[in-house]
């Protein structure tokens, strides 16, 4: 009948019917409910185990924050290059604050989101490199996942925008650059997954550790300057035998 009566030796129990010694049927266990986050940013923040303290309310416009200034003044269009200075800024604003790196990103995929302005394009894929490899990986982690790789870079390669050779290089080199290389602690599956879309789809990718034009290569000598211990012809050695 599954009643028992007072409980016996090693919590057994009387069965009412037989008088048997029986264990009792155990209790299903409980059944944790998960709660529902309503902000998505939240969500995001605690499962990159970012401290709910430094949890705000973000701003309709990204540009207002902080960070968001120094993002949109190194990626206006009236510059040539990416300014290493503010470069710098954006990545200490990015490094110093808890939401940092999620302000940076929206204020990112504004500046990027069907903005028909190459320069301003380029400059934000250059500050885009650059803040993937001086940043953190709470960054970085954000940096590289779905919603920002598919959603706002893959979209740049749309034929309808009729983006320029070298965007277009630029982006694909990016690509191919985080899906390639090791990321440490950050998980590159999306990336990789994209990289391999494009590659099925026939997207020629750049050679690996070519450089976009005007980039500059460290290490890489100018044109006309002069190289210690370099033997320019016409030049005087010390010691040397003029013939008399």
């Amino acid at each position: 009948t599954g009643q028992y009566a007072a409980a016996g030796p090693k919590g057994r129990c009387v069965c009412v019917c037989c008088r048997q010694w029986a264990s009792p049927v155990p209790a299903p266990p409980a059944v944790t409910v998960r709660p529902r986050h309503r902000h998505r940013h939240r969500l995001q923040l605690q499962r990159l185990r970012v401290p709910a303290m430094s949890v705000r309310k973000l701003s309709a416009d990204p540009f207002t924050t902080r960070v968001g200034k120094l993002v949109a003044n190194a990626t206006v269009g009236n510059q040539t290059s990416l300014s290493p200075i503010l470069a710098t800024l954006v990545c200490d604003a990015i490094n110093s604050d808890g939401q940092a790196p999620l302000e940076a990103l929206r204020a990112l995929k504004k500046r990027v989101s069907r903005n028909r302005n190459h320069r301003e394009i380029r400059l934000s894929l250059a500050l885009v490199e650059e803040t993937a490899r001086c940043c953190g990986h709470v960054y970085r982690s954000l940096l590289m996942r779905r919603e920002f790789v598919r959603d706002v870079l893959a979209k740049l390669l749309k034929p309808k925008y009729h983006r320029p050779p070298d965007v277009r290089d630029q982006l694909l080199r990016l690509i191919q650059t985080w899906a390639t290389t090791d990321q440490g602690r950050v998980d590159v599956t999306d990336v990789r997954d994209l990289y391999a879309d494009l590659i099925r789809k026939g997207a020629t990718f750049p050679t690996p550790g070519a450089r976009t034009p005007g980039a500059r290569t460290p290490g890489a000598r100018t044109p006309g300057a002069h190289t210690p211990g370099a033997h320019t012809p016409g030049a005087h050695t010390p010691g040397a035998h003029t013939p008399g």
